[in-house]
């Protein structure tokens, strides 16, 4: 097949251009862009999607690539009129800049969509990764008897199940490599008081791990961005921003801190020695916390050698991490589950113990076991960003529609403006298949230009959007102004170049579809600048298919339905003349000459009487 086709391609390539050969080789290269897209779309869902990667991306770049060497192809085997188009596009600069306004509607609206999509989940993603941190999966076991921390306390282990948790963290051979480390802390709901402003802030969250910590968990941050060394005493503790702007507090405040369990009297005196602002490491309940040694909360609980809580770091830094995270709490749950000695349960096929395999369904366990809750806050956070980005596409599709409809009205009125010139071009020679490239040429500088500056457009969209956002949300919820949404202000490459694709792709394809409605002019009009005439309306045509539906066929043409018509021999045969009178419908009754083999009749309106 191969040989054959390049064998034809030899011949047409030879072929005299008046030859039948050499039309039927013009034909088929006209044809060629065409059928060079088909097969770039073949050959991707065939398996080149497959080799590079089936995303979403990679099959834009690969679109704006072959769109892109197929314009260029043209352009190369057209230079003539790929100059002319490059002549229109630079002789008027005022135009020009006119139909590069008009035409990037459309993507500053995409892009600006995208970039606000990219900012809400960056704004609402925030609060996950700031809330655990590098925390990027977490051990404890809930104790519903008691008051604490997020609505109920968590359950004291041994020291031993640390050591036993980072031990066999280490050896797993799944997740061995995605660890960074292990630290024990505990976490317990106080109120802090301050003595030397004399306030109370309760509900706040006492957060005791190692002084080392930092090397898994992070370091404390100054306002001024300066490190905090983790390094304090026992009696000294970091305030995060929260806590410090309730509680009105400075460095070298001695504050007081007293269990929030009833009929305890339990309090111990800490100096504050720095204030952490609210960052992956200062802000671990999103609430008011004091960070302290893991001594000193181990004698404030009167839990010596014990903790209540686990954090697991995991490779990736703070956002990539958490693409580890079930890989590593399954590990971590089958040493917990190895070290508490669970048993599979006979009822209903469930397990006591934590969770080592996905497809299973766990009980709430009595145990500590290791949860992926970072990444189910982070997922659940970006589903939300997603819908709400959805909805401003789904609002600025109203506009981009428009700006389809302008791209029509701006290349109908450059045809217009042209049309004399367009029609001595045809007369002189110029073929509709040159003058469809022409305004595609031209079209598509228009689309490029227009795409990139829509771009950066709605780049702008995007932030006034945002701002207002900002403006609303911070009447509803305080906490949240628009110095926070506007500081979350995010633009991804990939979000741009997909606006950017977008733009091109419709701008291309609608002037595509114009230009070739454009280059169907009649040449004698087009010279002496008159306008076409309307098309006309097919009227009996609609008539009939309007009338002869379904059983009214019998009304219209009784002889054809009950075998009357008088089929004779196509020769000698003489034909009928019949009329048809309509009553609902006014139609002039006019004779129509009918043959009795090609039996044609443009009549019947419900309620038409047939007269033969």
């Amino acid at each position: 097949m191969g040989l054959g086709v390049s064998y034809l391609s030899y011949l047409f390539s030879r072929a005299k251009p008046t030859s039948r050969a050499g039309r039927y080789s013009r034909k088929v290269l006209s044809f060629s862009s065409l059928v060079m897209g088909v097969a770039a779309l073949l050959l991707w869902f065939g398996g080149l999607s497959s080799i590079v990667g089936s995303s979403t991306f990679g099959f834009e770049v690969y679109i704006v690539a072959v769109l892109l060497l197929i314009s260029l192809g043209m352009m190369l085997r057209d230079r003539l009129t790929f100059r002319m188009a490059l002549r229109n596009f630079t002789r008027r600069k005022t135009n020009m800049a006119l139909v590069i306004a008009g035409l990037m509607i459309g993507t500053a609206m995409i892009s600006g969509s995208l970039v606000t999509g990219d900012t809400l989940t960056e704004l609402f993603t925030r609060g996950a990764y700031f809330g655990y941190g590098h925390a990027d999966e977490v051990v404890y076991a809930r104790n519903s008897t008691t008051f604490g921390f997020q609505g109920s306390a968590y359950q004291y282990f041994g020291y031993n199940v640390y050591q036993s948790l980072s031990t066999g963290l280490s050896n797993s051979p799944s997740a061995g490599a995605d660890v960074v480390g292990v630290t024990p802390e505990i976490i317990e709901t106080v109120s802090i008081y301050d003595s030397n402003k004399g306030i109370v802030q309760a509900g706040s969250a006492l957060i005791g791990s190692f002084s080392n910590a930092s090397r898994a968990l992070g370091d404390f941050h100054s306002a001024s961005g300066s490190v905090i060394p983790s390094t304090f005493k026992d009696t000294e503790g970091v305030l995060n921003d929260k806590a410090a702007r309730d509680l009105n507090a400075t460095i070298g405040d001695t504050v007081t801190v007293y269990s929030a369990q009833r009929f305890t009297a339990q309090h111990l005196n800490f100096t504050v020695v720095g204030i952490a602002v609210s960052d992956e490491r200062g802000s671990f309940t999103q609430g008011d916390d004091l960070f302290v040694t893991l001594n000193s909360a181990q004698q404030f609980t009167g839990h010596l050698n014990s903790a209540n809580y686990i954090a697991i770091t995991n490779i990736g830094g703070l956002r990539g991490a958490i693409q580890y995270s079930q890989i590593v709490a399954l590990a971590a749950n089958r040493t917990l589950d190895a070290l508490y000695s669970t048993t599979q349960s006979t009822i209903n096929s469930t397990s006591i113990g934590c969770k080592t395999d996905l497809s299973t369904v766990v009980t709430p366990p009595a145990i500590p076991c290791a949860f992926t809750e970072k990444k189910l806050s982070v997922d659940s956070a970006t589903d939300g960003a997603k819908s709400l980005s959805q909805f401003f596409l789904i609002l600025s599709s109203f506009a981009i529609l428009a700006g389809i409809v302008l791209i029509l009205n701006i290349f109908i009125m450059l045809a217009e403006e042209r049309k004399s010139e367009m029609g001595m071009a045809r007369a002189i020679g110029m073929r509709r298949g040159q003058l469809t490239r022409l305004f595609l040429f031209e079209g598509s500088l228009y689309s490029a230009g227009a795409s990139i500056v829509g771009v950066l457009v709605g780049i702008g969209v995007a932030y006034a959007i945002l701002y207002a956002i900002g403006n609303i949300f911070s009447a509803l919820i305080p906490s949240l102004n628009e110095s926070l949404v506007l500081s979350s202000f995010t633009i991804s490459p990939e979000s741009l170049f997909v606006a950017f694709t977008a733009g091109v792709l419709i701008t291309y394809v609608t002037i595509l579809v114009t230009s070739w409605r454009i280059s169907k002019l009649n040449i004698i009009r087009a010279i002496r600048n008159i306008p076409e005439p309307p098309r006309g309306k097919r009227t009996y045509t609609l008539l009939l298919v309007a009338g002869c539906n379904g059983s009214r066929w019998s009304r219209c043409f009784p002889g054809l339905v009950r075998g009357q018509v008088h089929h004779g021999s196509a020769r000698g045969t003489k034909p009928h003349y019949f009329r048809c009178r309509t009553h609902p419908v006014k139609v002039p009754a006019q004779p129509i000459r009918v043959h009795p083999v090609r039996f044609r009749a443009p009549c019947s309106v419900g309620g038409s009487e047939p007269i033969i």
